[in-house]
């Protein structure tokens, strides 16, 4: 009687050693390289600002939840970078924007003063990163600004998207 028993309880312990290694494989695929970068990403998006670069290229964020971008300049300069839609051009260069995701979202930056909040609603808001230096920014943006938007370093007479410094962030 008692190899009966042991007989059946193989076969349901071989399917619980099925089950948690196949849960315990998925688990790495969504967490880990793979088919986990398909899957929803984290809540940190890394940026590199590099010279007249901005890496990624293309920042996806979702609508209603909490991203931190962490911007990082390897630049030497410093880089003052603006998120808008409907650019408006004076003299061949991006002044500002019709809208303003910065603006219209909830952001707070760390250090406190990268986040530079003008005066003039016609300047855009931006985020201003020393040479060398990162930058945490947490963004929250509304369901109401879903879509595509610029993201453009301000310098001098205007944007340098111009120039390439400029990645596109979609809002879904």
């Amino acid at each position: 009687m008692a190899t009966t028993q042991t007989t059946t309880s193989r076969p349901v312990l071989l399917w619980i050693v099925v089950l948690l290694l196949g849960g315990g494989a998925v688990l790495a695929l969504v967490a880990g390289d793979g088919i986990g970068q398909l899957l929803p990403r984290g809540d940190r998006i890394a940026v590199e600002l590099e010279g007249y670069r901005i890496t990624p290229e293309r920042i996806e964020l979702p609508a209603e939840e909490t991203v931190t971008l962490e911007l990082t300049n390897t630049s030497v300069f410093t880089h003052n970078l603006a998120i808008g839609r409907d650019p408006i051009v004076e003299g061949g260069n991006i002044v500002g924007f019709g809208e303003d995701l910065l603006t219209a979202s909830e952001v707070r930056a760390t250090p406190s003063h990268a986040l530079v909040r003008p005066v003039d609603p016609s300047v855009p808001t931006t985020l201003s990163v020393e040479p060398g230096a990162s930058v945490e920014v947490e963004l929250l943006v509304p369901p109401e600004l879903i879509g595509t938007w610029e993201f453009g370093c301000f310098q001098g007479s205007g944007c340098e998207a111009r120039v390439g410094v400029s990645a596109t962030v979609v809002v879904e």
